[in-house]
């Protein structure tokens, strides 16, 4: 599953680009959609004000595998993202 992880009530700060064709990035009960263009990189601001999964998607038709192109944003506590942060990191450590 395409997830990333974020703090509740914290602003987010993406910078944004794609590999190839134009797309979108789209996260709708966060307010949020912005084009992302080969060659080019977009910011983006997200905020989840409280906790909880909001649906991502790419809402730019790009051919074969657009319909799986989805995410969740998984907005948790500050206490809880630490602990994401530090297990995630062991995690990579393990597998390095």
């Amino acid at each position: 599953m395409n997830q990333f992880v974020v703090p509740a009530g914290v602003p987010i700060h993406f910078f944004l680009t794609s590999a190839s064709v134009m797309n979108v990035f789209f996260v709708p009960q966060l307010g949020s959609m912005i084009y992302t263009m080969n060659g080019m990189t977009t910011q983006l601001y997200l905020q989840a004000d409280a906790p909880g999964t909001f649906r991502g998607l790419s809402a730019q038709y790009s051919g074969d595998g657009f319909s799986d192109m989805h995410f969740d944003v998984l907005a948790v506590p500050a206490e809880r993202f630490k602990t994401w942060v530090e297990v995630t990191r062991t995690k990579a450590n393990a597998q390095s």
